[in-house]
């Protein structure tokens, strides 16, 4: 039996792991940073379907989550659409889902091994689901956490010029507030205190609602988290590299499907991978099944977010997008199933 080495402890390693583990695969995670950590994500785990969390055994973990249903959108503070999901959601605080997917994995008898950088993570045998690579300094993405939001929904998505952001409740109280924002002029942090910079940067992007928000919502400093230079879409890699999770493909935030992509691509991923590790194939042969079947499950959301993208973040052009939905001309169910996956893809499980 061959051993599978994964680089990357966030959802889609450690989810790959769990599924390699429950089929009786040697694995070992290598992971640069320690649990419980703070990363910038929107929290908000829509469009994953039963089956798939049952099939990575990861169900029960996200039960413990409370689920989310309503939804509004929102243009420089006004709120033009209101909505509930066509599938429950997850708020899923990644700072409690991560650490509770580490320990899932240790149970089952896999290796851990956290403070671990690899230089070359490109070998056969070895899975690449280190997140976003790091790519021009396009984008810039910021996280925080606030004690006492009080959503109108239980997800927010506001969009100003160039940027928007989500307020997703996450349970206990809390609501995770989650930016992307496009352009690099933006405020110096200098002598401005974490809080300060995140509110000059929503207020230089035409979300003021959500800066008098920040200032009021109790936020906490530790949970700031900012990244920037990171690509959204397909990634390149390797002849021989398997990705899974961010690392093969960024979809838009505002699709709310991130974190079940990553999920998905783990799923996707194990049985190619065991068979790899059992001598039915080789690391070529999975490699080119593994990329096969993340094609075939994911390019359809992957174009359709990545033009909506474009389209709602062109000042004017957005706006039509908003018209067209407000007045419920475009129906919201269909554009879920086109950004999140449709039953019509298959099923899990």
């Amino acid at each position: 039996m061959k051993p599978v080495e994964i680089v990357g402890g966030g959802l889609a390693g450690l989810a790959l792991g769990i599924a390699l583990r429950k089929r009786g695969i040697p694995v070992g995670i290598l992971e640069a940073a320690r649990y419980p950590r703070h990363k910038v994500c929107g929290e908000f785990l829509s469009g994953g379907d039963p089956g798939l969390f049952e099939a990575l055994g990861i169900l029960d973990l996200l039960e413990r989550f409370p689920i989310q249903r309503s939804l509004l959108f929102a243009s420089r503070g006004k709120v033009f659409f209101r909505s509930t999901l066509p599938r429950p959601a997850y708020g899923a605080s990644r700072f409690l889902l991560d650490a509770r997917l580490a320990e899932r994995f240790q149970q089952l008898g896999g290796e851990l091994h956290l403070g671990e950088r690899v230089a070359a993570p490109s070998e056969k045998g070895r899975v690449v689901a280190t997140g976003r690579p790091r790519g021009e300094a396009r984008w810039l993405g910021i996280r925080i956490e606030l004690a006492a939001a009080s959503p109108r929904a239980d997800l927010e998505m506001h969009f100003g010029k160039r940027g928007y952001a989500g307020l997703a409740s996450t349970g206990r109280g809390r609501a995770n507030l989650c930016a992307l924002l496009e352009g690099s002029a933006f405020p110096r942090q200098g002598a401005l205190s974490r809080i300060e910079f995140f509110s000059a940067c929503l207020e230089e992007r035409g979300l003021g609602s959500l800066a008098e928000l920040l200032g009021r919502g109790e936020p906490l400093p530790e949970s700031f988290v900012a990244v920037a230079g990171f690509r959204l879409g397909r990634n390149p890699c390797e002849a021989e590299e398997i990705r899974i999770g961010d690392a093969y493909a960024a979809i838009p935030p505002f699709t709310g499907n991130g974190m079940a992509m990553a999920l998905e691509s783990a799923l996707l991923a194990a049985d190619p991978l065991a068979d790899y590790a059992r001598g039915r194939l080789s690391w070529r042969e999975a490699r080119g099944s593994v990329e096969l079947l993340l094609w075939q499950r994911l390019r359809r959301r992957m174009r359709w977010a990545l033009a909506l993208h474009r389209w709602i973040l062109r000042d004017g052009v957005g706006g039509s997008l908003w018209w067209l939905l407000g007045r419920r001309l475009i129906p919201f169910d269909f554009l879920c199933g086109r950004l999140q996956g449709s039953p019509s893809e298959g099923e899990f499980g």
